[in-house]
C-alpha cells in the first residue's frame, strides 16, 4: 500500500510539472498566421554556422534537393568564437565555399553587408521552413533571434549532435527555454531527448496546429555506411575530446593518450590509426595555455611523419568513418553515429547516463594499458562485444530512412 501511494503522489507530482512546463511554454509562444504552404514551390532554408555539424540535416537537405515540390537555399551565418565571445565575421567565406560544393540547385544567401556591417532582416526571405543549425542564441549575430525566425516561417531544429550520453543537466544546457519557447518542429535524436522535450511541449501546438516534438529517427542515421565488409580491426580512428581532464565539461584522455597510441603504431607498422580531434581541441588548448603552438606543431610533424597515422581536419568525418574498423573515443556525439556501423568501439569514458544496452556493447577503457590490451584482441580477431551490438542495433532507434519521415511530418495535414 505503500508503494502504490508513493507512485501515485509521484504521478501526481509528475502532472502537475508537465502541466506547469506547458503553462510557461504555452504563455511565452506568441500566436503567428503563417500563409499556408504552396505544395509546388515549399521555401525551405537551413542555417549554417558550423560546417561540421551540417550532417545534421544532411539527409533532410539532399531529399528536398532532389524534390521538384522544395526551394531550398541555405543562409549563411558567422561562426561563434568562443574564445572571443563574438561571431568571427572572417568565417563567412569559407562557409560560402563549403555551401557551394553542397549542391547546385541550391541558392546561397550572404546576408551580411560589409559596408554597413549589419545582416539582412530575415523578413526579407519568406521561407516557410527555417532550420536552425545551432541551439545557442548567444552564438548567433546579433541581428537574429528566434523569436524573430519563428514569427517569419515555421522554426524546426534537429539537435546537431547525439544525446545519447547526456544526463539531465547536458539536456538544459542543449535545449534552451529560447529554443523552446520559439521552435515549431523538434526532431529529437533519442528517446531522453523527446522525453525531455514532450514533457515540456506536451500540450503546445505549433503554427500548423500540429504537435511540436517527434521521436521519429536521428537523420545523421542515413548517412552512416551500415553494410561495410569487415576483415578484422586493421584501422582504427581515434575522436580525442577538446576539453581536458580537469575541465567540468565532459573530460578528455588526449594527454593520457596522445604518446601511448603515437608509440603503439610505431611499433605496429601494419596497423594504421586515423586522429581525428574535435575542431575546436588545439585552438582551446592554445588559448587556454594548456599547449603552445610549438606543441602543437610539433605534435601534428610527429604524426605527419609516421606513415601509418593520419591527422584528418576535414570538414566531414564521414570518409574517416568508412575507412575506420574501430573507433576509440572519449565522450562524443558522433560515437552513437560510428555504432551504427556495427564496428566495435573503445570508449574512454564513463557510460552512466549511457543506454544500458549500447553501454554494454562498447569495450570501457580506463587506462592506456586497458586500451592497447582491446586494441591487441581486435587485432587478433577476439572481438566479444559482436553480439552484444548486433543485439543493440536491432532497435527501432537506429533504422535508416529518417528524412521521408521528416519531410512527410512537415507536408502532413494531421
Amino acid at each position: 500500500m505503500d508503494e502504490f501511494i508513493k507512485n501515485i503522489r509521484h504521478k501526481k507530482w509528475e502532472l502537475k510539472t508537465d502541466l506547469q512546463n506547458c503553462v510557461y511554454y504555452l504563455a511565452k509562444r506568441n500566436k503567428k498566421n503563417l500563409p499556408a504552404l504552396d505544395m509546388e514551390n515549399i521555401k525551405v532554408c537551413f542555417i549554417l554556422q558550423r560546417t561540421e555539424i551540417f550532417t545534421s540535416v544532411q539527409s533532410i537537405f539532399n531529399a528536398m534537393c532532389l524534390d521538384g515540390r522544395f526551394s531550398v537555399s541555405v543562409l549563411v551565418l558567422p561562426r561563434y568564437d568562443h574564445a572571443k565571445r563574438k561571431v568571427d565575421i572572417n568565417t563567412i567565406k569559407r562557409n560560402v565555399e563549403f555551401c557551394e560544393n553542397l549542391n547546385a540547385k541550391i541558392t546561397i544567401i550572404n546576408p551580411y553587408d560589409e559596408k554597413s556591417g549589419s545582416f539582412d532582416d530575415i523578413s526579407k526571405y519568406d521561407f516557410d521552413f527555417v532550420f536552425l543549425g545551432l541551439p545557442y542564441r548567444a552564438e548567433y549575430p546579433k541581428a537574429y533571434n528566434f523569436k524573430d525566425f519563428s514569427q517569419q516561417s515555421r522554426l524546426c531544429y534537429v539537435p546537431y549532435g547525439s544525446s545519447y550520453a547526456d544526463g539531465k543537466k547536458m539536456l538544459r544546457v542543449s535545449l534552451t527555454n529560447d529554443l523552446l519557447t520559439n521552435v515549431d518542429y523538434l526532431f529529437a535524436d533519442c528517446d531522453k531527448v523527446y522525453q525531455y522535450c514532450n514533457s515540456k511541449l506536451k500540450l503546445c501546438k505549433n503554427a500548423d496546429s500540429k504537435k511540436i516534438v517527434y521521436n521519429i529517427g536521428f537523420p545523421r542515421y542515413d548517412l552512416v555506411e551500415r553494410e561495410k565488409k569487415y576483415d578484422g580491426v586493421k584501422t582504427f580512428l581515434w575522436l580525442p575530446r577538446w576539453t581536458t581532464s580537469t575541465d567540468n565539461n565532459e573530460k578528455s584522455t588526449f594527454f593520457e593518450n596522445k604518446d601511448v597510441l603515437i608509440k603503439y603504431f610505431q611499433d605496429h607498422p601494419e596497423l594504421s590509426l586515423i586522429i581525428r580531434p574535435h575542431p575546436l581541441m588545439f585552438a582551446h588548448y592554445i588559448d587556454t595555455g594548456v599547449m603552445t603552438k610549438a606543441e602543437v606543431a610539433d605534435y601534428k610533424q610527429l604524426i605527419n611523419d609516421a606513415p601509418n597515422i593520419t591527422l584528418d581536419e576535414s570538414a566531414s568525418y564521414l570518409d574517416s568513418f568508412r575507412k575506420a574498423d574501430c573507433l576509440i573515443a572519449d565522450y562524443s556525439s558522433v560515437v552513437i553515429e560510428y555504432f551504427i556501423t556495427g564496428q566495435p568501439i573503445i570508449y574512454l569514458n564513463g557510460t552512466d547516463t549511457v543506454e544500458k544496452e549500447v553501454a554494454e556493447a562498447f569495450y570501457v577503457s580506463e587506462s592506456p594499458d586497458q586500451t592497447i590490451s582491446y586494441m591487441n584482441k581486435l587485432v587478433s580477431g577476439m572481438d566479444e562485444k559482436a553480439d552484444l551490438r548486433k543485439r543493440a542495433l536491432s532497435g527501432n532507434s537506429y533504422h535508416g530512412g529518417v528524412n521521408k519521415r521528416v519531410i512527410n511530418t512537415l507536408l502532413s495535414k494531421d
